[in-house]
């Protein structure tokens, strides 16, 4: 492809006559022009780019509606000469655009595409992969099918109540990693804090009683999830301080991708990590700040005095933030500028965005109809154990997964149980629990199972690992 200077392209190996004898609508544009400015001759001095896009909009003919494609081919194929007919047959014949060292192959596309979805979600709908296989091979030489055909020969595990959707193994066996990790963690610690009674006063029943049950935990994993707008930040907030005044250390972890950011003077940023500017001052994960000046050694001056040391690089651009990232602020107004992804907009997510401001919502969009179908679709992710047949049992599931019988599974639960009961006995009778207490009843069984489905707007306490 060859570059327009008006910003568009145009085919290499098309001849400019060709070009123009199918640019019709173009050359009537152009035609209509002429003879505008030909009977008002004072408009020459006027945007002529204006013009053509007024006559473009109310004065060219309309397109044809309900002309086949067949017929439409038949109707080209006549403007056109035996030679150029055939220049045209030999435009899909060169070779792949991407250079030698780049060229991957359909197979390698797929693996990309699967690890790249797979690591954020546990199911994904198939036609999702063959996007990002292809996006990922732009500039190679092969098609759609080609992907299609290579996706549709893995071992991905397909659910009829998922029309569409697949998982993998790997997927399922970590998923159920970590719902064993749980249920053999309940009851096995001691808790943060005995005496977990909060005293905070601006907390309300609901926050208070999450606080306690946090901090007197005994389990490995404890979830804190709610609404948007109920709190959790703020809640989060006490038994970090709680965590403190008990002399526990607290770190609080996320996810960052290093990327290149071009910075200048006056430039918003969004800082994404609780840190301590030079000065000593505070530096709060999701806050704003201006660029005053960027030091030659790394350093950045903000405007309000303060120092972003030069090791201190965890932040992005601050014009506009995301609905996750705007979970626990609040302002007066806040303008939604509604994304062209689908997978971006649904209910819960819709809900974070509205309970922003306290005052009003101003909504952006190119198509409120889809807006307001993507603002009705659940939130909720699938489990990829979800997608195995959920009427079985989950040591029936497993055997299958595994290709084993359901007595190898039996057999690999009670070894894993009994390790952990060794290891409650080995810290000691104070930090271990009662033999009646390591027999998991149905009700945490249900909430570990749980795990995966609630992990939106979860945030998850790690024993060793404090968040």
């Amino acid at each position: 492809m060859c570059g327009n200077p008006r910003g568009d392209f145009e085919i290499e190996g098309v001849s400019q006559d060709l070009i123009d004898r199918f640019s019709k609508r173009h050359r009537e544009i152009d035609e209509k022009t002429q003879e505008l400015l030909a009977r008002q001759p004072e408009k020459a001095a006027r945007n002529v780019q204006e013009i053509r896009a007024n006559i473009a909009h109310k004065e060219r003919a309309r397109k044809i509606k309900d002309v086949g494609l067949t017929k439409m081919r038949s109707h080209w194929k006549k403007q056109l000469s035996f030679r150029e007919r055939f220049q045209l047959h030999r435009l899909d014949r060169k070779t792949s655009l991407a250079p030698a060292a780049q060229r991957i192959t359909p197979e390698q596309a797929v693996s990309w595409a699967e690890h790249h979805l797979f690591d954020r979600r546990s199911v994904v709908h198939e036609h999702e992969i063959w996007r990002h296989a292809l996006d990922h091979a732009r500039g190679q030489d092969f098609s759609l099918w080609e992907i299609q055909s290579i996706t549709s020969r893995r071992d991905y595990v397909r659910g009829e109540q998922f029309q569409g959707k697949v998982t993998t193994r790997e997927v399922i066996n970590r998923e159920w990693e970590i719902v064993c990790l749980a249920r053999d963690g309940i009851g096995r610690y001691g808790a943060f804090v005995t005496d977990a009674r909060s005293t905070n006063v601006p907390l309300g029943a609901e926050q208070r009683q999450a606080v306690e049950h946090i901090l007197s935990s005994r389990d490995f994993v404890t979830l804190f999830r709610g609404g948007a707008g109920t709190g959790k930040s703020y809640t989060l907030r006490e038994v970090h301080s709680a965590l403190k005044r008990k002399g526990c250390p607290v770190q609080v972890l996320t996810v960052c991708q290093p990327k290149e950011l071009a910075l200048s003077n006056g430039d918003r940023l969004q800082l994404k990590a609780n840190s301590k500017a030079q000065d000593g001052r505070r530096l709060a994960n999701g806050e704003l700040v201006t660029i005053e000046e960027i030091h030659a050694d790394g350093r950045i001056a903000l405007e309000d005095g303060r120092v972003l040391p030069k090791d201190y690089r965890q932040f992005v651009r601050g014009y506009a933030v995301t609905s996750y990232a705007a979970q626990g602020k609040t302002v007066d107004y806040v303008l939604f500028s509604d994304s062209a992804v689908k997978a971006a907009t649904n209910d819960r997510q819709w809900y974070v965005t509205i309970s922003r401001g306290r005052k009003g919502v101003q909504i952006f969009t190119a198509d409120k109809h889809q807006l307001r179908q993507n603002i009705a679709r659940s939130g909720d992710r699938p489990l990829a154990l979800d997608i195995a047949k959920p009427e079985e049992s989950f040591a029936h599931r497993l055997a299958r997964i595994w290709k084993r019988d359901v007595a190898y599974v039996f057999d690999v639960r009670r070894s894993q149980h009994e390790s952990a009961q060794r290891q409650a006995q080995s810290i000691g009778e104070s930090e271990s629990v009662k033999p009646s207490e390591t027999v998991s009843q149905s009700q945490p069984i249900r909430q570990a199972r749980s795990i995966a489905h609630k992990h939106h707007q979860t945030q998850t306490i790690r024993r060793g690992m404090h968040p």
